[in-house]
């Protein structure tokens, strides 16, 4: 246990909490694993604020969803000097990830739904404002793909900025 103990958290990047029982475990690999991992923090090549954001963009992430990596990764980007603002902005980032799971899940929703038999309304709301998605359709920025979810709820779809 006492190399357990050795393990330096400054010299773990993202592998602080698990370095002690990974170094009891397994200390070859531990050690070849974090001259791999911890490369961005040592190299110096990106500022530790900015190696800090893209680790909040990749735990939240709807691709990820690490609500634990998230908060150590904005704790850690907070003391290395970020700024709300930019942490907010590396979050709505990583969120507009979700719209392709959206244009995944919305077809299979309305699929899945008729083979059910109740029939998805085409569009549920008829008289509703979509500002952004009328905007987008108009500049040619609208995706095809994002129709079935239009369909399925189209003021959720156009949000208001």
């Amino acid at each position: 246990m006492a190399a357990a103990a050795e393990v330096d958290s400054d010299e773990t990047g993202p592998w602080e909490a698990a370095a002690g029982q990974l170094c009891t475990w397994e200390p070859s690999w531990l050690a070849t694993c974090k001259r791999m991992t911890i490369n961005p923090w040592r190299s110096g090549i990106l500022p530790h604020r900015l190696i800090e954001l893209i680790g909040v963009a990749l735990n939240a992430a709807c691709t990820n969803l690490n609500p634990e990596g998230t908060r150590r990764h904005i704790r850690r980007a907070l003391s290395a000097g970020a700024t709300r603002e930019e942490i907010l902005f590396v979050l709505k980032c990583a969120s507009v990830l979700s719209i392709h799971s959206c244009s995944l899940g919305a077809p299979i929703l309305l699929e899945e739904a008729q083979t059910a038999g109740p029939q998805a309304e085409p569009n549920p709301a008829p008289g509703v404002a979509t500002p952004v998605c009328d905007r987008m359709k108009a500049m040619g920025q609208w995706n095809t793909a994002w129709d079935p979810f239009y369909a399925l709820d189209p003021a959720w779809t156009s949000v208001h900025s």
